[in-house]
């Protein structure tokens, strides 16, 4: 479950997703047959999802649906990450940026795995073993991805 900024916790349950109002103690709205997975991320009032295998956002109080994107080839899956201005998210082969104002790709590198970013280090933990780290520039995510200097270790 992920805590929203209005007083509501937002879950993906049996392939719905679904909002509580915690106040309340009811169930905002929930959005079935879109075949959500996964956990969602929230960020300024838009709930981030996996639905279908790609990637969908809605908006945190009304469920109504804003806009979605998906790869050309395979599915999403694994974790989202939401900056101020794109989405990482990634499939079973590559790691996307998304920008959220265009809604579109604007970086992708074809290595996958669990997705963490810290201090301007994307890491992304492969199923293979493999650790790797991409340095971005300060303003990455203000101004546009750039891919920066990447690094890989395998993990013992």
């Amino acid at each position: 479950p992920v805590l929203g900024s209005a007083n509501d916790l937002i879950v993906i349950q049996a392939q719905r997703l679904i909002s509580f109002d915690l106040l309340l103690d009811t169930i905002r709205f929930q959005i079935e047959g879109a075949l959500f997975q996964g956990q969602p991320s929230l960020a300024s009032g838009r709930i981030f999802a996996l639905a279908s295998g790609a990637l969908t956002v809605w908006d945190e109080l009304t469920g109504d649906f804003l806009w979605s994107w998906a790869p050309p080839t395979e599915p999403l899956t694994g974790t989202i990450l939401v900056t101020k201005s794109h989405i990482l998210t990634r499939s079973a082969t590559h790691t996307f940026a998304v920008d959220q104002a265009s809604h579109e790709e604007v970086w992708s590198i074809p290595i996958s795995g669990h997705l963490a970013w810290s201090e301007g280090v994307l890491f992304l933990a492969g199923e293979d073993g493999f650790l790797t780290a991409i340095r971005a520039p300060a303003q990455v995510f203000q101004d546009g991805f750039e891919s920066g200097t990447t690094s890989r270790w395998i993990v013992p």
